[in-house]
């Protein structure tokens, strides 16, 4: 519900952890700090020893403005990719580029299909950016798309399949993210590749 009223009230993107909680009266078990903080050493190598728990997990709990959700996260074991803002930003951008891959879905792959799915996705980040959920102030700087021959392979194109590739700079972070779009038929898409950069 929390994460819903955010998505609503602030974008998708936005980090939860601002959000009053009114209905919460009693969390348990009520961690301490030290659990909250702390390193599990006996953590498989898989699972992110190296994290706390509030880092790899969302935890509400108390705060001097009432209950809160203290850490919005998801459990990836990568920490470029554990902030749940980032996660549903790219979850969003997926969902946009599934359904544009609906809608041309009967058409032929080609320079015209390339342009198009092009054009679609930069309008789509063009508005992300608008509302926020991009980092800077120049299309250029803050998202880049690209379809065509670059893109993909020759055995790609004699398969029907379009590889777009996207690099955007979601708010929560200070890196470039590299993400690869494969649409395939019945206007699937894939997340092909997911990378970082420095900014």
């Amino acid at each position: 519900g929390l994460l819903a009223r955010n998505a609503l009230t602030r974008g998708t993107f936005a980090s939860a952890t601002a959000l009053a909680i009114h209905d919460l009266e009693y969390v348990t078990p009520q961690l301490r700090q030290s659990q909250q903080f702390g390193i599990n050493p006996k953590a498989p190598l898989r699972a992110s020893p190296q994290a706390s728990l509030i880092d790899r997990v969302s935890l509400l709990g108390p705060t001097p403005e009432g209950f809160r959700l203290l850490s919005d996260v998801t459990t990836h074991n990568n920490s470029n990719y554990r902030q749940a803002s980032i996660s549903r930003t790219i979850g969003l951008v997926m969902r946009v580029a599934r359904g544009i891959g609906e809608e041309y879905v009967f058409e032929s792959s080609g320079e015209q299909l390339w342009g198009k799915l092009q054009a679609r996705l930069e309008d789509v980040l063009a508005a992300m950016q608008r509302v926020g959920a991009l980092a800077g102030t120049r299309p250029g700087e803050v998202f880049q798309v690209r379809c065509g021959r670059s893109t993909m392979t020759q055995q790609d194109m004699d398969n029907g399949r379009v590889i777009v590739q996207v690099l955007i700079r979601p708010a929560a972070s200070i890196e470039t993210m590299r993400i690869q779009l494969a649409f395939g038929d019945g206007g699937h898409v894939s997340l092909s590749s997911l990378g970082m950069e420095a900014a």
